[in-house]
């Protein structure tokens, strides 16, 4: 099986619906795919000529106008490495978060800015669930993109609400209990003590499970 990087798998799924050229691929990634795969808008204009040499993708050109431009398909051979690449395992996830990059260097910095940065994501996390809201809304009216994948898609949209929720959920949490901090440096016996309790909690949390033992778990 060829060795392609998820980003060109994840261009190749979108030819696999129809024939995009270059701009619309890298829009329908960073529109769709960006909360869950941020790349490079460079990247994803050079992607699509990996999958033409590798006989995955056809291309072909029209004129627009006065405008030439060129317009990227699946093939057969692209729809079986397609098929072949999903049924591999996937690679852990990752994250990518620079609020909490500020949360675990926040000892050098003030609680004004902590607060501040918590309070940031926040909002960045309502303006995330604002977006995939409008996705959903999209998928249920007639002028949905993909309409024949609106099954798999609210999967991923699921996801995405329990993604955004959750660092919401966290911050307004994290605000209270930066309530009481003098400083973000050296606590205070109560913050220290807070803290101790904090650690033992989470040290103790219960594992979550296998995918199968929670699915039989809603089962029974």
């Amino acid at each position: 099986m060829s060795t392609l990087s998820p980003t060109v798998y994840a261009i190749l799924g979108l030819l696999a619906a129809k024939e995009w050229t270059t701009y619309e691929i890298a829009f329908q990634m960073t529109k769709n795919m960006g909360p869950v795969w941020p790349r490079a808008e460079r990247q994803l204009y050079d992607d699509p000529k990996k999958l033409v040499a590798k006989g995955y993708a056809s291309c072909r050109k029209e004129m627009v106008g006065k405008r030439q431009r060129t317009l990227y398909s699946i093939t057969d051979a692209g729809r079986v490495a397609l098929a072949e690449y999903l049924a591999t395992e996937p690679a852990p996830a990752m994250l990518e978060f620079e609020g909490m990059l500020r949360v675990f260097n926040s000892g050098e910095g003030s609680v004004e800015s902590l607060r501040g940065s918590i309070m940031s994501v926040a909002e960045q996390a309502e303006d995330g669930l604002a977006d995939v809201r409008i996705k959903a809304q999209a998928l249920l009216g007639d002028e949905a993109t993909f309409p024949e994948r609106a099954h798999s898609t609210a999967l991923g949209l699921k996801y995405l609400v329990g993604y955004f929720a959750g660092i919401y959920e966290w911050a307004q949490w994290a605000l209270d209990e930066i309530a009481s901090w003098e400083t973000t440096s050296v606590p205070s016996p109560e913050v220290a003590a807070r803290t101790h309790e904090l650690l033992n909690s989470i040290a103790n949390h219960p594992p979550l499970g296998s995918t199968t033992s929670a699915n039989l778990a809603r089962t029974e």
